[in-house]
């Protein structure tokens, strides 16, 4: 697949390796259905290393200490795919961060629900199993998968490189 943006070639390669791995913001929220999550967020210093500071919320970022560690201060593009999002509450075997987010709306297709969140003011789509049942108004837990985020830098929009 070719992905172009006003007749400028953006990325080529297969599907998966395009979903996977976007070269940039704009291959992110082009490629899957719902789209990337793009959220601006700050690199801080955290407890445990870095981390991304969306504001009402922060998510550590091990695998971009490379890519992080001269860019403190500086203003990022956190991707995050709607099913990377799951609801319940953090388990010991989860590489993840426990959110609190306020339903905005569910669309239960069947196969999965697709549920519209607002955490703390920054809105997130996520697919849930679809055997949670939400309701437009309630607080539901997530778990964001810190292994699957993307980070981008927010000048140039390329995405920055991750580390095993």
């Amino acid at each position: 697949i070719a992905v172009m943006n006003l007749g400028e070639l953006q990325q080529v390669g297969p599907p998966q390796e395009l979903y996977e791995r976007p070269a940039n913001v704009f291959v992110a929220g082009f490629i899957g259905s719902p789209a990337m999550n793009l959220v601006d967020a700050t690199v801080v210093q955290d407890e445990g290393g870095l981390a991304v500071d969306a504001g009402p919320f922060r998510l550590p970022a091990p695998h971009w200490r490379g890519a992080l560690a001269a860019r403190i201060g500086a203003k990022v593009v956190v991707g995050i795919r709607p099913e990377q999002i799951a609801a319940g509450k953090l388990t010991s075997e989860d590489s993840g961060v426990a959110l609190d987010a306020r339903v905005e709306l569910g669309e239960a297709l069947g196969n999965e629900t697709i549920v519209y969140l607002d955490i703390g003011g920054i809105p997130l789509v996520a697919r849930i199993d679809p055997r949670v049942r939400v309701a437009a108004g309630e607080q539901l837990t997530v778990v964001v998968e810190l292994d699957a985020l993307h980070i981008f830098d927010a000048e140039t929009t390329a995405a920055l490189p991750r580390e095993p």
